[in-house]
Order: structure tokens, then sequence, then C-alpha cells
């Protein structure tokens, strides 16, 4: 009994040692069996180091409307308002539903509105045209009355008649036709016109008119040059500086025609030089209508040849014989007109705008608008 005893005693002291050894969770009953312990998680797969930025990672992509219309704000505010157009042009074309389109289309309104009225600015009809009209009319009647008197006027009292009537009806004729008055550019191409024809006509006779017959074609050829006149004015619409280039034309291609003789020790025929200054004339005109050209640039380009000539001329004051001097006033009066030419190629560029700080409604699409500030150009 006392051996039984003991060996209880010993299980007792055993199984109370693992209960102090074992730990009870707190919703385990305190008699109850450990639970068994759940499975060990695998440890996570370690992440793959982290790249380093690179310093050649491009940055985010700009929007190419907005960076359009940036790029036409700029060259608005440089001047370039050909440029800008371009690009507002495109914007509207490439973008129509894009907020910066418009923008675009508004910039282009005003930019269209303005060339507008820089177009007809100094062009509408004003008294000035129509007194050029009436002098260059009044006075190439002198040259009609003059072919009139040919055969026919025996006495100076005769002349004198022909020439005041053939005057003063150049005077009326001009007068009435111009009473709804005349534009600037207009006026030029119809004088020009009959100084055309009276030009041809030179080479027709050689010369000016010395028989009935010579006259006559003098005249017709006066008539029917101004008639071209008022035929291109209704389709062809031209610039003042476009006529005053296709003058100019005419003129430096008759003297560079003349240079050309004596550069080739060659007798100049009026016929010659008349043909080559009407190709001068065609050129003048076909460059024009390329590009720009004003009244004041056409004038800088004239006074380039004058020099370029005066400049021949002092040169070949050394020249041993007149081929040698005619290829020098050819070389330096072509030298000169280019180079004004060159010169002067900017002369027409309007200066840049003034920039000024205006208030402006700004906002962005599903988004409130409210007031800020924004830059403005004078288009």
């Amino acid at each position: 009994m006392t051996r039984l005893r003991a060996r209880a005693t010993t299980i007792a002291t055993l199984l109370a040692v693992l209960a102090a050894a074992t730990p009870v969770r707190a919703d385990q009953p305190a008699g109850a069996p450990p639970a068994e312990a759940p499975p060990a998680e695998a440890p996570p797969p370690e992440a793959p180091p982290a790249e380093a930025p690179s310093a050649a990672a491009p940055s985010a992509a700009v929007d190419p409307a907005w960076g359009t219309y940036d790029r036409a704000f700029a060259e608005l505010g440089k001047g370039d308002r050909v440029e800008a157009r371009a690009d507002l042009l495109e914007l509207t074309t490439r973008w129509p539903g894009h907020p910066a389109a418009g923008q675009a289309a508004l910039r282009l309104a005003q930019i269209d509105a303005r060339a507008a009225v820089r177009r007809t600015r100094g062009t509408s009809a004003n008294r000035v045209a129509r007194g050029e009209v009436v002098f260059w009319s009044t006075a190439g009647s002198v040259l009609i009355a003059r072919d009139l008197c040919i055969d026919n006027c025996s006495s100076d009292r005769e002349s004198a008649a022909v020439y005041s009537l053939a005057v003063g009806a150049a005077l009326g004729v001009s007068l009435l036709a111009t009473r709804h008055g005349v534009e600037p550019a207009e006026a030029q191409l119809y004088n020009a016109s009959q100084t055309w024809g009276s030009w041809n006509a030179l080479a027709i006779n050689d010369g000016f008119a010395d028989n009935e017959q010579e006259a006559a074609i003098s005249i017709g050829a006066q008539f029917g040059g101004l008639a071209a006149g008022l035929g291109l004015w209704r389709v062809w619409r031209p610039s003042p500086g476009e006529v005053a280039l296709a003058n100019s034309g005419l003129l430096w291609g008759a003297v560079l025609s003349l240079y050309g003789h004596l550069l080739a020790d060659d007798e100049p025929s009026m016929t010659t030089v008349v043909a080559l200054g009407d190709v001068g004339l065609i050129t003048g005109a076909l460059i024009a209508h390329q590009v720009p050209m004003s009244r004041g640039r056409t004038l800088l380009i004239d006074l380039g040849g004058v020099l370029g000539t005066l400049a021949g001329g002092l040169i070949s004051f050394s020249a041993d014989d007149a081929q040698t001097a005619g290829g020098i006033l050819f070389t330096t009066t072509a030298a000169g007109l280019v180079i004004a030419g060159i010169a002067t190629r900017g002369w027409d560029v309007k200066a840049p705008g003034s920039m000024r700080v205006v208030p402006a409604r700004v906002g962005t699409p599903g988004a409130g608008a409210s007031w800020g500030a924004a830059v403005a150009f004078d288009l």
C-alpha cells in the first residue's frame, strides 16, 4: 500500500510538471489537451532589389495640342504671323475637339482680321490715286497730240489747237472716268499699262513715229496698253508693290540690255532693248507674285541699282575700251539690285506686337473656371 501510494505520488508530480511546461491559450479550457501548432508558413519570396531610377528616363509627354498652341503663341510674340497661323491651323485641323482648338480658332480669326485691315490700309480709293491717273493721262495726251500733228499740222496755230484739244480732252475724260474713285494700285496699273503701250510702239516703229502710219501705231499702242490695264485690274488685282516691282523690272531690264550690248560690242537696237525690257517686266511681276512687296522696298531696290550704276561708272573711267566698261557697268548694276533685294528682305516685316498682361477667365474641362491673368500680343 505504501508502494502504491508512492507511485501515484510520482505520477501526479510528473503530470504537474508537464502541465506547467505546456502554454495554455486564453480560449482553451484549462483541462483541455493542448492544440496542435499550425504548420509553419513558408517565408515569402524575397522581392527583387528596386532598380535606381535612370537619369535618362524621359519626362511625362507634353500634350501635343497645347504644345502646338504654345509654339504658335511664342511665334506671335516674335512677330512671325505666317508660322503662327500655320501652327494654329494645324491645331484646329488635327485636334478639332481639344480645348486648345477653341482658343486657336479665336487667334486665327484675330490674325485674319488684322491681316485684312493691313491689306486694305492705304489701298482704298483716294484723291491722290485719282490725281495720278489724271496727271498721267494728260501727260500721255501730249504724245498723242504730237503723233496727230505728223503730216497734218501745217502751222503753229494748228499745232497749238491740236495740243490744246488733246490735253483738254484727256483731262476731262480722266476726271469723268475716275469720278467714283480709284485705288492706288489701280492707278499705278493704268499708268504703267499706258506707258507699256507707248514703250512697245517704240520697238514696232524702231523709235518715235515719223509718218502717219507710225503715228497711228503709236496712238493705237497707247490706247491698247490702257485697255490691257483695265482688263488686268479685273482679273489680277495687284498690290501697289507688285505693280512697282513690275515697272522696276522693265526699267532695269532695258538698262542692263544696253550694258549687255556694250559688253558684246554690238550696236543696240530698239527692238532688242524693248523686248528685254518686257522680259524684265514679266520677271518683276512673277517675283512680286511670289514675294510680298511694297512700294517702299521697291524704291530701295531701285536705289541699289542706281548706286551700282554709279559705282560702275567710277570704275569704268579706267577701262581701256567700251567692252570692258560695259562689263563693269552690267556687273555692278546687277550686283546693286541683288544686294539691295537681299538687304531689304525684312523691310516689310512688321515689328513684334506689344505685350501686355490682361485679365482672363481660365479653367480646365470638368472643373470650375476662375479669374486669372494672361499675356496678350497685338497681332
